[in-house]
């Protein structure tokens, strides 16, 4: 479960890519104040460039428009994560 500590900004996602690529994602955006962002359906893309093995990297990027209150706000970012295996019980 995402959750958010004041003062640092926090965004998460799910993408449906096992490879490298490109696809609509769902998210959650929570900015330095602890405020919940929502995404709507299609406005949050994420593209993987490197999807390394287990214990490698995943690297990419997203770039989204949260809304909140009906004012949008654009994410743009890269990321670079550990792969992990699945568990299972995600």
């Amino acid at each position: 479960m995402l959750s958010q500590q004041q003062g640092f900004p926090l965004l998460g996602f799910s993408v449906p890519l096992a490879e490298p690529g490109s696809a609509p994602a769902s998210g959650n955006y929570y900015d330095a104040k602890g405020l919940d962002w929502s995404c709507q359906q299609g406005s949050l893309t994420v593209t993987i460039d490197d999807f390394g093995k287990v214990s490698d990297t995943i690297d990419g990027s997203y770039e989204g428009t949260f809304f909140r209150d009906g004012s949008p706000l654009t994410v743009t970012g890269t990321f670079s994560v550990c792969h992990v295996g699945d568990t299972g019980d995600v």
